[in-house]
């Protein structure tokens, strides 16, 4: 939900920037704000695939999902 969240803000911040001020980002600082907005997309996703596929390991479910089963019915 943070991520979401500190998406929209970035958009809502540079058309504020663009469009209302009439600021126009050129130059470098047109580079390093698409690096910003690619990596915080990218990095973001990955972070959270990343968070998703660690807690279905740390809950056992993910060998139930793969095919093997779970410590529980081991038991």
């Amino acid at each position: 939900m943070i991520l979401v969240v500190a998406i929209a803000v970035t958009a809502t911040f540079y058309h504020n920037l663009e469009i209302d001020m009439r600021k126009s980002v050129r130059g470098i600082k047109s580079v390093l704000a698409w690096i910003h907005l690619i990596g915080m997309n990218v990095g973001g996703a990955a972070t959270t695939l990343t968070m998703i596929f660690a807690g279905l390991i740390d809950s056992g479910i993910l060998s139930v999902i793969t095919g093997g089963t779970s410590s529980v019915s081991q038991l």
